[in-house]
Protein backbone atom coordinates (compact mmCIF):
# COMPACT_ATOMS: atom_id res chain seq x y z
CA UNK A 1 0.00 0.00 0.00
CA UNK A 2 1.43 3.37 -1.06
CA UNK A 3 0.04 6.31 0.90
CA UNK A 4 0.32 9.94 -0.23
CA UNK A 5 -0.84 12.45 2.39
CA UNK A 6 -1.30 16.10 1.38
CA UNK A 7 -1.45 18.68 4.17
CA UNK A 8 -1.73 22.40 3.58
CA UNK A 9 0.29 24.26 6.21
CA UNK A 10 3.48 23.33 8.03
CA UNK A 11 2.65 25.70 10.93
CA UNK A 12 -0.06 23.24 12.07
CA UNK A 13 1.99 22.00 15.00
CA UNK A 14 -0.76 19.75 16.32
CA UNK A 15 -0.50 17.53 13.22
CA UNK A 16 3.21 16.89 13.84
CA UNK A 17 2.55 14.27 16.52
CA UNK A 18 -0.13 12.54 14.43
CA UNK A 19 2.06 12.34 11.34
CA UNK A 20 5.02 11.09 13.39
CA UNK A 21 2.91 8.29 14.84
CA UNK A 22 1.55 7.42 11.40
CA UNK A 23 5.10 7.23 10.07
CA UNK A 24 6.05 4.94 12.97
CA UNK A 25 3.20 2.58 12.09
CA UNK A 26 4.03 2.49 8.37
CA UNK A 27 7.75 1.90 9.03
CA UNK A 28 6.78 -1.31 10.76
CA UNK A 29 4.99 -2.50 7.62
CA UNK A 30 7.56 -3.38 4.90
CA UNK A 31 4.80 -3.69 2.31
CA UNK A 32 3.64 -0.09 2.88
CA UNK A 33 5.07 3.35 2.16
CA UNK A 34 4.13 6.88 3.24
CA UNK A 35 4.92 10.18 1.55
CA UNK A 36 3.77 13.37 3.29
CA UNK A 37 3.57 16.68 1.44
CA UNK A 38 3.20 20.03 3.19
CA UNK A 39 1.95 22.45 0.54
CA UNK A 40 3.19 25.69 2.12
CA UNK A 41 4.81 26.92 5.30
CA UNK A 42 2.12 29.41 6.39
CA UNK A 43 -1.23 30.89 5.59
CA UNK A 44 -1.53 34.67 5.71
CA UNK A 45 -4.01 34.82 8.61
CA UNK A 46 -1.57 32.98 10.91
CA UNK A 47 1.53 35.06 10.35
CA UNK A 48 1.07 36.85 13.67
CA UNK A 49 1.50 33.50 15.47
CA UNK A 50 5.20 33.56 14.73
CA UNK A 51 7.52 31.34 12.71
CA UNK A 52 6.52 27.77 11.94
CA UNK A 53 8.36 25.53 14.39
CA UNK A 54 9.95 22.93 12.13
CA UNK A 55 11.76 21.26 15.03
CA UNK A 56 8.65 19.30 16.02
CA UNK A 57 8.11 17.95 12.50
CA UNK A 58 10.51 15.04 12.97
CA UNK A 59 8.84 12.76 10.42
CA UNK A 60 9.89 12.82 6.75
CA UNK A 61 7.98 15.35 4.66
CA UNK A 62 8.31 17.35 1.48
CA UNK A 63 7.61 21.10 1.54
CA UNK A 64 6.39 22.31 -1.83
CA UNK A 65 6.55 26.05 -1.13
CA UNK A 66 8.66 27.71 1.56
CA UNK A 67 6.25 30.63 1.45
CA UNK A 68 2.81 31.93 2.40
CA UNK A 69 0.13 29.73 0.86
CA UNK A 70 -1.69 32.71 -0.65
CA UNK A 71 1.45 33.57 -2.64
CA UNK A 72 1.25 30.28 -4.54
CA UNK A 73 -0.78 29.85 -7.72
CA UNK A 74 -3.59 27.39 -8.36
CA UNK A 75 -2.09 25.93 -11.53
CA UNK A 76 1.36 25.58 -9.96
CA UNK A 77 -0.10 23.67 -7.00
CA UNK A 78 -1.95 21.32 -9.33
CA UNK A 79 1.15 20.71 -11.45
CA UNK A 80 3.38 20.02 -8.44
CA UNK A 81 1.01 17.51 -6.86
CA UNK A 82 0.20 15.86 -10.20
CA UNK A 83 3.93 15.35 -10.74
CA UNK A 84 4.04 13.45 -7.41
CA UNK A 85 1.03 11.36 -8.40
CA UNK A 86 2.82 10.18 -11.51
CA UNK A 87 6.12 9.63 -9.71
CA UNK A 88 4.88 7.92 -6.53
CA UNK A 89 1.89 6.07 -8.00
CA UNK A 90 0.00 6.00 -4.66
CA UNK A 91 -2.81 3.55 -4.07
CA UNK A 92 -4.51 5.98 -1.69
CA UNK A 93 -4.25 9.73 -1.23
CA UNK A 94 -5.45 12.00 1.58
CA UNK A 95 -6.54 15.49 0.55
CA UNK A 96 -7.49 18.49 2.72
CA UNK A 97 -11.26 18.61 2.41
CA UNK A 98 -13.18 20.28 -0.40
CA UNK A 99 -12.51 23.99 0.08
CA UNK A 100 -9.33 24.43 -1.98
CA UNK A 101 -9.70 24.48 -5.80
CA UNK A 102 -6.29 22.96 -6.57
CA UNK A 103 -6.90 20.02 -4.22
CA UNK A 104 -10.41 19.49 -5.60
CA UNK A 105 -8.84 19.29 -9.07
CA UNK A 106 -6.31 16.76 -7.78
CA UNK A 107 -9.20 14.82 -6.24
CA UNK A 108 -10.76 14.19 -9.65
CA UNK A 109 -7.42 13.58 -11.37
CA UNK A 110 -6.63 10.95 -8.72
CA UNK A 111 -9.99 9.25 -9.29
CA UNK A 112 -9.33 9.10 -13.04
CA UNK A 113 -5.96 7.49 -12.25
CA UNK A 114 -7.65 4.81 -10.12
CA UNK A 115 -6.32 6.19 -6.82
CA UNK A 116 -8.60 6.00 -3.78
CA UNK A 117 -9.26 9.39 -2.20
CA UNK A 118 -9.69 10.14 1.50
CA UNK A 119 -10.83 13.62 2.48
CA UNK A 120 -9.55 15.04 5.78
CA UNK A 121 -12.42 17.18 7.07
CA UNK A 122 -12.67 19.47 10.07
CA UNK A 123 -15.59 21.65 8.96
CA UNK A 124 -19.04 21.30 10.49
CA UNK A 125 -22.50 22.32 9.38
CA UNK A 126 -22.47 25.42 11.59
CA UNK A 127 -19.12 26.77 10.38
CA UNK A 128 -20.42 29.18 7.78
CA UNK A 129 -23.73 30.17 6.17
CA UNK A 130 -24.45 27.22 3.89
CA UNK A 131 -25.66 28.43 0.50
CA UNK A 132 -27.52 25.88 -1.61
CA UNK A 133 -25.09 25.94 -4.53
CA UNK A 134 -22.08 25.52 -2.24
CA UNK A 135 -23.78 22.57 -0.54
CA UNK A 136 -24.48 21.04 -3.96
CA UNK A 137 -20.80 21.30 -4.93
CA UNK A 138 -19.80 19.72 -1.60
CA UNK A 139 -22.24 16.85 -2.17
CA UNK A 140 -20.68 16.14 -5.57
CA UNK A 141 -17.15 16.14 -4.09
CA UNK A 142 -18.28 13.96 -1.17
CA UNK A 143 -19.93 11.51 -3.58
CA UNK A 144 -16.64 10.93 -5.38
CA UNK A 145 -14.59 10.39 -2.21
CA UNK A 146 -13.76 6.90 -0.98
CA UNK A 147 -13.38 7.75 2.70
CA UNK A 148 -13.31 10.52 5.28
CA UNK A 149 -11.02 11.37 8.17
CA UNK A 150 -13.36 13.50 10.29
CA UNK A 151 -11.89 15.56 13.09
CA UNK A 152 -14.76 15.04 15.49
CA UNK A 153 -18.38 13.87 15.67
CA UNK A 154 -19.77 17.11 14.25
CA UNK A 155 -17.58 16.85 11.15
CA UNK A 156 -18.70 13.25 10.68
CA UNK A 157 -22.35 14.22 11.06
CA UNK A 158 -21.90 16.91 8.41
CA UNK A 159 -20.36 14.43 5.95
CA UNK A 160 -23.27 12.06 6.55
CA UNK A 161 -25.70 14.89 5.83
CA UNK A 162 -23.84 15.63 2.59
CA UNK A 163 -24.39 12.04 1.51
CA UNK A 164 -21.37 10.11 2.77
CA UNK A 165 -22.24 6.52 3.73
CA UNK A 166 -21.57 5.61 7.35
CA UNK A 167 -19.12 2.94 6.18
CA UNK A 168 -16.88 5.61 4.63
CA UNK A 169 -16.37 7.54 7.89
CA UNK A 170 -12.95 6.20 8.81
CA UNK A 171 -12.13 8.45 11.77
CA UNK A 172 -13.92 10.71 14.26
CA UNK A 173 -11.14 12.09 16.44
CA UNK A 174 -8.73 15.03 16.82
CA UNK A 175 -5.69 15.54 19.01
CA UNK A 176 -2.76 17.64 20.08
CA UNK A 177 0.55 16.19 21.21
CA UNK A 178 -0.71 15.32 24.69
CA UNK A 179 2.62 14.31 26.20
CA UNK A 180 4.47 17.35 24.89
CA UNK A 181 1.78 19.81 26.01
CA UNK A 182 1.62 18.22 29.48
CA UNK A 183 5.40 18.28 29.82
CA UNK A 184 5.63 21.99 28.94
CA UNK A 185 2.76 22.82 31.30
CA UNK A 186 4.17 20.91 34.28
CA UNK A 187 7.73 22.16 33.88
CA UNK A 188 6.57 25.76 33.53
CA UNK A 189 4.43 25.59 36.69
CA UNK A 190 7.49 24.46 38.60
CA UNK A 191 9.65 27.33 37.33
CA UNK A 192 10.60 30.52 39.21
CA UNK A 193 9.51 32.49 36.15
CA UNK A 194 5.95 31.18 36.49
CA UNK A 195 5.76 31.74 40.24
CA UNK A 196 6.73 35.38 39.78
CA UNK A 197 4.36 35.89 36.84
CA UNK A 198 1.44 34.24 38.67
CA UNK A 199 1.57 36.89 41.42
CA UNK A 200 0.22 39.49 39.00
CA UNK A 201 -3.09 37.71 38.41
CA UNK A 202 -6.28 36.99 40.32
CA UNK A 203 -6.54 34.05 42.70
CA UNK A 204 -8.69 32.21 40.14
CA UNK A 205 -8.95 32.90 36.41
CA UNK A 206 -10.97 32.05 33.34
CA UNK A 207 -8.97 32.04 30.11
CA UNK A 208 -9.61 32.37 26.38
CA UNK A 209 -6.89 31.63 23.79
CA UNK A 210 -7.41 32.50 20.13
CA UNK A 211 -7.86 35.24 17.59
CA UNK A 212 -9.76 38.39 18.53
CA UNK A 213 -12.48 38.10 15.88
CA UNK A 214 -16.25 38.69 15.99
CA UNK A 215 -16.86 34.99 15.42
CA UNK A 216 -15.01 34.17 18.65
CA UNK A 217 -17.77 35.86 20.70
CA UNK A 218 -15.38 37.71 23.01
CA UNK A 219 -17.73 40.60 23.82
CA UNK A 220 -20.33 38.20 25.19
CA UNK A 221 -17.60 36.47 27.21
CA UNK A 222 -16.46 39.75 28.76
CA UNK A 223 -20.04 40.82 29.48
CA UNK A 224 -20.75 37.46 31.12
CA UNK A 225 -17.64 37.88 33.26
CA UNK A 226 -18.77 41.38 34.29
CA UNK A 227 -22.10 40.00 35.51
CA UNK A 228 -20.65 37.31 37.76
CA UNK A 229 -21.54 37.72 41.43
CA UNK A 230 -19.22 37.19 44.40
CA UNK A 231 -16.33 36.98 41.91
CA UNK A 232 -13.84 39.30 43.60
CA UNK A 233 -11.19 36.58 43.48
CA UNK A 234 -11.73 35.83 39.77
CA UNK A 235 -10.06 37.24 36.68
CA UNK A 236 -10.48 36.81 32.93
CA UNK A 237 -7.38 36.31 30.76
CA UNK A 238 -7.61 36.83 26.99
CA UNK A 239 -4.63 35.56 25.01
CA UNK A 240 -4.37 36.56 21.37
CA UNK A 241 -4.65 39.36 18.87
CA UNK A 242 -6.84 40.48 16.00
CA UNK A 243 -9.19 43.18 14.71
CA UNK A 244 -11.31 43.28 17.89
CA UNK A 245 -8.40 44.02 20.21
CA UNK A 246 -8.58 47.79 19.73
CA UNK A 247 -12.32 47.86 20.53
CA UNK A 248 -11.89 45.60 23.56
CA UNK A 249 -9.14 47.81 24.97
CA UNK A 250 -11.21 50.95 24.37
CA UNK A 251 -14.36 49.55 26.02
CA UNK A 252 -12.97 47.24 28.69
CA UNK A 253 -9.37 48.34 29.16
CA UNK A 254 -10.06 49.45 32.73
CA UNK A 255 -12.21 46.47 33.72
CA UNK A 256 -10.91 45.06 36.98
CA UNK A 257 -9.63 41.50 36.65
CA UNK A 258 -9.32 41.59 32.85
CA UNK A 259 -5.87 40.67 31.52
CA UNK A 260 -5.03 40.86 27.82
CA UNK A 261 -1.91 38.98 26.71
CA UNK A 262 -0.23 38.80 23.28
CA UNK A 263 -0.64 35.79 20.95
CA UNK A 264 1.51 32.77 21.67
CA UNK A 265 3.37 30.27 19.57
CA UNK A 266 2.17 26.71 20.18
CA UNK A 267 4.63 26.04 23.02
CA UNK A 268 3.57 29.23 24.81
CA UNK A 269 -0.09 28.20 25.10
CA UNK A 270 0.39 25.57 27.87
CA UNK A 271 2.41 28.17 29.80
CA UNK A 272 -0.42 30.72 29.66
CA UNK A 273 -2.99 28.06 30.52
CA UNK A 274 -0.99 27.56 33.72
CA UNK A 275 -2.13 31.03 34.82
CA UNK A 276 -5.78 30.02 34.80
CA UNK A 277 -8.27 27.53 36.18
CA UNK A 278 -11.02 27.27 33.55
CA UNK A 279 -10.87 27.44 29.76
CA UNK A 280 -13.74 29.21 28.00
CA UNK A 281 -14.25 28.77 24.25
CA UNK A 282 -17.32 30.88 23.40
CA UNK A 283 -17.15 30.85 19.57
CA UNK A 284 -20.19 31.27 17.34
CA UNK A 285 -18.46 28.87 14.95
CA UNK A 286 -15.40 26.66 15.48
CA UNK A 287 -14.57 23.56 13.39
CA UNK A 288 -13.03 21.97 16.49
CA UNK A 289 -11.04 24.20 18.84
CA UNK A 290 -7.85 22.37 19.76
CA UNK A 291 -7.25 24.65 22.72
CA UNK A 292 -9.95 22.51 24.37
CA UNK A 293 -7.65 19.50 24.05
CA UNK A 294 -4.70 21.51 25.36
CA UNK A 295 -6.63 22.74 28.40
CA UNK A 296 -7.85 19.23 29.21
CA UNK A 297 -4.32 17.86 28.95
CA UNK A 298 -3.43 20.57 31.49
CA UNK A 299 -6.12 19.22 33.86
CA UNK A 300 -8.52 22.13 33.38
CA UNK A 301 -12.32 22.15 33.32
CA UNK A 302 -13.71 23.54 30.06
CA UNK A 303 -16.69 25.70 29.12
CA UNK A 304 -17.30 25.32 25.37
CA UNK A 305 -20.03 26.67 23.11
CA UNK A 306 -22.33 24.13 21.48
CA UNK A 307 -21.30 25.62 18.14
CA UNK A 308 -17.66 24.54 18.66
CA UNK A 309 -16.85 21.14 17.18
CA UNK A 310 -15.02 19.86 20.25
CA UNK A 311 -18.08 20.33 22.49
CA UNK A 312 -19.73 17.14 21.20
CA UNK A 313 -16.69 14.97 21.85
CA UNK A 314 -14.82 16.49 24.77
CA UNK A 315 -17.37 18.00 27.17
CA UNK A 316 -19.42 15.96 29.61
CA UNK A 317 -21.83 18.33 31.31
CA UNK A 318 -21.29 18.60 35.05
CA UNK A 319 -18.36 16.18 34.87
CA UNK A 320 -15.48 18.05 33.21
CA UNK A 321 -17.28 21.24 32.23
CA UNK A 322 -20.30 22.72 30.49
CA UNK A 323 -21.60 23.56 27.05
CA UNK A 324 -23.81 26.54 26.21
CA UNK A 325 -25.52 28.21 23.28
CA UNK A 326 -23.08 30.84 21.99
CA UNK A 327 -26.00 33.27 21.56
CA UNK A 328 -27.31 32.80 25.11
CA UNK A 329 -25.35 35.03 27.48
CA UNK A 330 -27.19 33.71 30.53
CA UNK A 331 -26.10 30.13 29.76
CA UNK A 332 -22.47 31.21 29.53
CA UNK A 333 -22.70 33.33 32.66
CA UNK A 334 -24.33 30.47 34.60
CA UNK A 335 -21.58 28.05 33.56
CA UNK A 336 -18.92 30.50 34.74
CA UNK A 337 -20.85 31.25 37.93
CA UNK A 338 -20.85 27.53 38.79
CA UNK A 339 -17.08 27.59 39.33
CA UNK A 340 -17.18 30.94 41.11
CA UNK A 341 -19.68 29.46 43.59
CA UNK A 342 -17.95 26.08 43.81
CA UNK A 343 -14.19 26.53 43.31
CA UNK A 344 -13.64 23.19 45.05
CA UNK A 345 -15.01 21.56 41.86
CA UNK A 346 -12.10 22.80 39.76
CA UNK A 347 -9.77 19.95 40.71
CA UNK A 348 -12.45 17.27 40.35
CA UNK A 349 -13.52 18.50 36.90
CA UNK A 350 -9.90 18.97 35.84
CA UNK A 351 -8.99 15.38 36.69
CA UNK A 352 -11.98 14.20 34.66
CA UNK A 353 -10.71 16.29 31.72
CA UNK A 354 -7.30 14.61 31.96
CA UNK A 355 -8.92 11.17 32.04
CA UNK A 356 -11.16 11.90 29.05
CA UNK A 357 -8.50 13.45 26.82
CA UNK A 358 -6.18 10.46 27.13
CA UNK A 359 -7.94 8.63 24.27
CA UNK A 360 -7.70 11.71 22.02
CA UNK A 361 -4.01 11.17 21.43
CA UNK A 362 -1.77 11.27 18.33
CA UNK A 363 -1.23 7.52 18.72
CA UNK A 364 -4.96 6.77 18.53
CA UNK A 365 -5.62 9.20 15.68
CA UNK A 366 -2.73 7.73 13.65
CA UNK A 367 -3.93 4.17 14.39
CA UNK A 368 -7.41 5.00 13.11
CA UNK A 369 -5.94 6.65 10.01
CA UNK A 370 -3.84 3.61 9.17
CA UNK A 371 -6.76 1.24 9.75
CA UNK A 372 -8.82 3.46 7.43
CA UNK A 373 -6.19 3.25 4.70
CA UNK A 374 -6.02 -0.51 5.15
CA UNK A 375 -9.79 -0.85 4.89
CA UNK A 376 -9.80 1.00 1.55
CA UNK A 377 -6.78 -0.90 0.26
CA UNK A 378 -8.37 -4.25 1.01
CA UNK A 379 -11.83 -3.31 -0.27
Amino acid sequence: MRILLIHQFLWSHYKAGIFQELENIVKGKPEDSLHIIQTAKYEKSRLDFGEADTSIHTYEYELLYDDVYENTKYLDRVKQVFKRLRLLKPTVITLPGYYEPAMVTIHFIAKLMGIKVVLAVDSTESDNPNKWYAELIKKIIVFFADGFFCYGKKSADYMLKLGAPETKILMRRNSVNNRLVADIHIKHKESKEFKEERKGYSKHNFIFVGRFLDIKNLIRLIESYKKLTHAQDWGLILVGDGPLKKDILAKYGNLKGLFILPPQEWHGVPKKLALADILVLPSYSEPWGLVTNEAMVCEMPVIVSEQSGSSADLVRINENGFTFDAYAEKELKDAMQFFVDKPEKITEFGLKSKEMIASFSPENVAKEMYEGYLKLHNA
